[in-house]
């Protein structure tokens, strides 16, 4: 019965492994000499560290004046009042073409087996 130690080959995938990344970060190197002038701050696009425990700061939101609502009620008022005559017609969905219009070759898509989705 052959016997080995797991850990032997652990290090040995390992050590092989740090190569393959020690590789990879040269030719990262070569590729962007400038790369390491910056530190990890902005490599991560942060320029100061929050302090522990506070909330991140939150944009300030831009409120609309009483005239910008104003303009948007009347613009809503007339397209919900065109769709309720019916004069602006509602986006519907369209028919899939009959096999006698099809394309030839064109492949019927359908329910699948079993009547479940694809994941």
């Amino acid at each position: 019965m052959a016997t080995f130690d797991m850990r032997q080959y652990a290090e040995a995938g390992a050590r092989s492994r740090l190569i393959e990344l020690v590789a990879e970060a040269d030719r990262i190197r070569r590729a962007f000499p400038g790369i390491e002038t910056g530190g990890a701050d902005e490599l991560r696009g942060k320029g100061v560290a929050r302090q522990q425990g506070t909330a991140a700061p939150r944009g300030k939101r831009r409120t609309m004046t009483a005239a910008e609502r104003q303009a948007v009620s009347a613009r809503m008022k007339g397209y919900w009042a065109t769709r309720r005559d019916g004069k602006a017609p509602t986006p519907t969905r369209q028919e899939p073409a009959s096999e006698a219009t099809a394309k030839p070759g064109a492949v019927k898509r359908g329910a699948r087996k079993g009547g479940r989705k694809k994941r």
